[in-house]
Protein backbone atom coordinates (compact mmCIF):
# COMPACT_ATOMS: atom_id res chain seq x y z
CA UNK A 1 0.00 0.00 0.00
CA UNK A 2 2.96 2.47 0.85
CA UNK A 3 4.75 1.76 -2.49
CA UNK A 4 1.19 1.84 -4.49
CA UNK A 5 0.93 5.80 -3.01
CA UNK A 6 4.40 6.26 -3.97
CA UNK A 7 4.31 5.59 -7.22
CA UNK A 8 1.05 7.37 -7.42
CA UNK A 9 2.48 10.65 -6.09
CA UNK A 10 5.54 10.13 -8.58
CA UNK A 11 3.08 9.69 -11.54
CA UNK A 12 0.76 12.66 -10.54
CA UNK A 13 4.31 14.71 -9.87
CA UNK A 14 5.04 13.54 -13.61
CA UNK A 15 2.37 15.04 -15.34
CA UNK A 16 1.83 17.85 -13.40
CA UNK A 17 5.75 18.99 -14.24
CA UNK A 18 4.50 17.94 -17.97
CA UNK A 19 1.49 19.91 -17.74
CA UNK A 20 3.21 23.40 -16.84
CA UNK A 21 5.55 22.67 -19.35
CA UNK A 22 3.83 22.36 -21.73
CA UNK A 23 1.75 25.47 -21.02
CA UNK A 24 4.94 27.49 -20.25
CA UNK A 25 7.40 26.73 -23.18
CA UNK A 26 5.46 25.22 -25.79
CA UNK A 27 3.31 27.83 -28.29
CA UNK A 28 0.56 25.62 -30.39
CA UNK A 29 0.10 29.12 -32.63
CA UNK A 30 2.86 30.56 -35.26
CA UNK A 31 2.55 33.70 -34.13
CA UNK A 32 5.80 36.00 -34.88
CA UNK A 33 7.57 37.91 -32.55
CA UNK A 34 9.02 40.71 -34.05
CA UNK A 35 11.39 43.89 -32.80
CA UNK A 36 9.93 47.33 -32.25
CA UNK A 37 11.62 48.65 -35.48
CA UNK A 38 10.04 45.90 -37.49
CA UNK A 39 6.52 46.75 -35.86
CA UNK A 40 7.27 50.71 -37.08
CA UNK A 41 8.00 50.10 -40.24
CA UNK A 42 5.00 47.71 -40.62
CA UNK A 43 2.98 50.90 -38.73
CA UNK A 44 4.61 53.46 -41.29
CA UNK A 45 3.74 51.22 -44.49
CA UNK A 46 -0.03 51.16 -43.21
CA UNK A 47 -0.07 47.07 -42.33
CA UNK A 48 -1.66 47.33 -38.87
CA UNK A 49 -5.09 47.49 -37.90
CA UNK A 50 -4.86 47.50 -34.07
CA UNK A 51 -2.38 47.14 -31.31
CA UNK A 52 -3.48 45.67 -27.90
CA UNK A 53 -1.46 46.64 -24.95
CA UNK A 54 -0.83 43.80 -21.80
CA UNK A 55 1.39 45.17 -18.87
CA UNK A 56 5.11 45.41 -21.89
CA UNK A 57 3.03 43.02 -24.49
CA UNK A 58 2.13 44.69 -27.65
CA UNK A 59 -0.23 42.16 -29.64
CA UNK A 60 0.11 43.39 -33.00
CA UNK A 61 -3.11 42.40 -35.72
CA UNK A 62 -2.47 43.05 -39.10
CA UNK A 63 -5.01 44.34 -41.84
CA UNK A 64 -4.33 40.92 -43.61
CA UNK A 65 -5.61 38.87 -40.55
CA UNK A 66 -2.15 37.57 -39.06
CA UNK A 67 -0.95 38.63 -35.32
CA UNK A 68 2.38 39.63 -34.60
CA UNK A 69 3.74 39.83 -31.27
CA UNK A 70 6.64 42.56 -29.89
CA UNK A 71 7.53 43.90 -26.35
CA UNK A 72 7.88 47.75 -25.29
CA UNK A 73 9.85 48.94 -22.80
CA UNK A 74 8.67 49.35 -19.45
CA UNK A 75 6.98 52.31 -18.57
CA UNK A 76 7.14 53.49 -22.24
CA UNK A 77 3.28 54.05 -23.42
CA UNK A 78 2.84 52.52 -27.26
CA UNK A 79 2.00 55.82 -29.04
CA UNK A 80 5.00 56.91 -27.27
CA UNK A 81 6.94 54.46 -28.50
CA UNK A 82 6.21 54.58 -32.00
CA UNK A 83 6.74 57.87 -32.27
CA UNK A 84 10.04 57.28 -31.00
CA UNK A 85 11.16 55.31 -33.84
CA UNK A 86 9.61 57.93 -36.39
CA UNK A 87 5.93 56.68 -36.89
CA UNK A 88 4.01 60.32 -37.86
CA UNK A 89 1.42 60.85 -35.66
CA UNK A 90 -1.37 60.94 -38.66
CA UNK A 91 0.16 56.86 -38.62
CA UNK A 92 -0.16 56.59 -35.12
CA UNK A 93 -3.65 58.43 -35.53
CA UNK A 94 -5.11 55.69 -37.67
CA UNK A 95 -3.95 52.74 -35.67
CA UNK A 96 -6.61 51.69 -32.65
CA UNK A 97 -4.43 50.65 -29.73
CA UNK A 98 -6.09 49.31 -26.82
CA UNK A 99 -5.41 48.33 -23.04
CA UNK A 100 -6.10 44.93 -21.90
CA UNK A 101 -7.01 44.38 -18.45
CA UNK A 102 -4.65 41.65 -17.31
CA UNK A 103 -6.35 38.30 -16.75
CA UNK A 104 -6.96 36.79 -13.56
CA UNK A 105 -5.60 33.96 -14.88
CA UNK A 106 -1.93 35.78 -15.09
CA UNK A 107 -2.16 36.61 -11.72
CA UNK A 108 -2.51 32.41 -11.05
CA UNK A 109 -0.19 31.67 -13.39
CA UNK A 110 2.38 34.43 -11.43
CA UNK A 111 1.59 32.85 -8.24
CA UNK A 112 2.02 29.21 -9.02
CA UNK A 113 5.55 30.24 -11.20
CA UNK A 114 6.38 31.88 -7.74
CA UNK A 115 5.19 28.64 -5.06
CA UNK A 116 5.44 25.48 -7.79
CA UNK A 117 9.07 25.48 -6.80
CA UNK A 118 9.13 25.93 -2.89
CA UNK A 119 5.82 23.28 -3.14
CA UNK A 120 8.17 20.95 -5.30
CA UNK A 121 11.33 21.48 -3.08
CA UNK A 122 9.18 20.78 0.34
CA UNK A 123 7.90 17.33 -1.18
CA UNK A 124 11.30 16.42 -2.12
CA UNK A 125 12.51 17.21 0.84
CA UNK A 126 9.09 15.39 2.95
CA UNK A 127 9.56 12.51 0.89
CA UNK A 128 13.80 12.24 1.43
CA UNK A 129 12.55 12.80 5.27
CA UNK A 130 10.30 10.04 5.71
CA UNK A 131 12.72 7.70 3.77
CA UNK A 132 15.31 8.48 5.95
CA UNK A 133 12.95 8.26 8.70
CA UNK A 134 11.76 4.83 8.19
CA UNK A 135 15.19 4.04 7.65
CA UNK A 136 16.39 5.51 10.98
CA UNK A 137 13.59 3.45 12.82
CA UNK A 138 14.88 0.36 11.15
CA UNK A 139 18.60 1.12 11.84
CA UNK A 140 17.53 1.77 15.74
CA UNK A 141 15.63 -1.10 16.14
CA UNK A 142 18.50 -4.09 15.31
CA UNK A 143 19.13 -4.73 19.33
CA UNK A 144 15.51 -4.65 20.58
CA UNK A 145 14.23 -7.74 21.43
CA UNK A 146 11.37 -9.02 19.90
CA UNK A 147 10.05 -11.41 22.70
CA UNK A 148 6.65 -11.05 23.45
CA UNK A 149 5.28 -11.60 27.44
CA UNK A 150 3.47 -14.61 27.86
CA UNK A 151 1.26 -14.95 31.38
CA UNK A 152 1.49 -18.56 33.01
CA UNK A 153 -2.53 -18.57 32.56
CA UNK A 154 -2.62 -19.75 28.90
CA UNK A 155 0.87 -21.52 28.16
CA UNK A 156 1.08 -21.75 24.13
CA UNK A 157 2.99 -24.88 24.37
CA UNK A 158 2.26 -27.59 27.24
CA UNK A 159 4.44 -31.14 27.90
CA UNK A 160 0.98 -32.71 26.51
CA UNK A 161 1.86 -31.19 22.83
CA UNK A 162 5.76 -32.57 23.00
CA UNK A 163 4.65 -36.07 24.80
CA UNK A 164 5.23 -37.98 21.71
CA UNK A 165 8.66 -36.63 20.61
CA UNK A 166 11.87 -38.24 21.89
CA UNK A 167 13.89 -35.73 20.77
CA UNK A 168 12.50 -33.12 22.65
CA UNK A 169 12.49 -35.63 25.86
CA UNK A 170 16.40 -36.51 25.29
CA UNK A 171 17.41 -32.70 24.62
CA UNK A 172 15.94 -32.04 28.13
CA UNK A 173 17.42 -34.99 30.06
CA UNK A 174 21.09 -33.87 28.93
CA UNK A 175 20.54 -29.88 30.02
CA UNK A 176 19.39 -30.88 32.79
CA UNK A 177 21.79 -33.73 33.37
CA UNK A 178 24.29 -30.38 33.04
CA UNK A 179 22.84 -28.49 35.75
CA UNK A 180 23.78 -31.51 37.92
CA UNK A 181 26.94 -32.34 36.92
CA UNK A 182 28.28 -29.34 35.20
CA UNK A 183 32.28 -30.15 35.71
CA UNK A 184 31.98 -33.16 34.09
CA UNK A 185 30.69 -31.17 30.87
CA UNK A 186 33.12 -28.28 31.49
CA UNK A 187 36.07 -30.46 31.41
CA UNK A 188 34.94 -31.87 28.16
CA UNK A 189 34.98 -28.59 26.80
CA UNK A 190 31.09 -28.26 26.51
CA UNK A 191 29.11 -25.18 27.35
CA UNK A 192 25.12 -24.58 28.20
CA UNK A 193 22.97 -24.39 24.97
CA UNK A 194 22.42 -20.84 24.65
CA UNK A 195 18.31 -21.08 24.16
CA UNK A 196 17.77 -22.80 27.28
CA UNK A 197 16.81 -20.91 30.21
CA UNK A 198 15.46 -22.31 32.97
Amino acid sequence: MMKMSRALYLVLLVIMAFFLYAFFFLQADDVKLIQLNEMAALAQSGQIERIVVQKDDLKILLKDGTERISRKETGAGAVDTLLRLGVSKGTVASIQIEIASPSWWSGWVGILGALLPLLLIGGFFFFIFRQAQGAGNQALSFGKSRARVLTGENPTVTFDDVAGVDEAKHELLEVVEFLREPEKFISLGARIPKGVLM
